[in-house]
């Protein structure tokens, strides 16, 4: 039997357990979806900088069950194109212990990210998932996200 699921926001106590959580979530999607991802990225200096300024400065909230972290939702005010009339936040990354998938925990932090963005005036919210990740991909369309925008690369011969 799964105890309730409690969402907090993460605080520097917690970053160990995001970035374990974020390199499990980079391995997998190296292995099945893009062998250009730096997987040391993450315990890195600059991946442990990136987790302290988002939970710091942005919106990182922890899932736990029993007191301990299952999942967690990284996300940030984007502003980057300036030429786009709305601000726009992002889910920069999230991760669910594989056990505790399809319990909606995931959508559980999509709706508190949703909440920080409307608190903070923002009107849309955009990720980002590899094309042949149809799982993400269903997950985010199940939580009303549509299709935005496509990237395409080229490899260099």
């Amino acid at each position: 039997m799964v105890g309730d699921v409690v969402l907090e926001k993460a605080t520097s106590k917690d970053l160990e357990y995001i970035q374990k959580l974020n390199r499990k979530l980079f391995v997998r999607e190296f292995e099945k979806y893009n062998n250009l991802l730096n997987i040391e990225w993450t315990f890195g200096e600059k991946g442990t900088k990136y987790f302290k300024e988002l939970i710091q400065n942005n919106f990182v909230y922890v899932a736990k069950i029993n007191n301990n972290i299952i999942g967690y939702l990284a996300g940030s005010v984007n502003n980057v194109n300036e030429c786009f009339t709305e601000k726009f936040a992002e889910i920069e990354n999230m991760y669910i212990e594989n056990q505790y998938r399809r319990l909606k925990i995931g959508s559980k932090l999509i709706i508190k990210f949703k909440e920080w963005c409307k608190e903070n005036k923002i009107e849309y919210i955009k990720v980002s998932v590899w094309s042949q990740n149809i799982e993400a991909i269903n997950f985010y369309q199940n939580n009303n996200f549509i299709d935005y925008e496509k990237t395409l690369i080229c490899k260099l011969e």
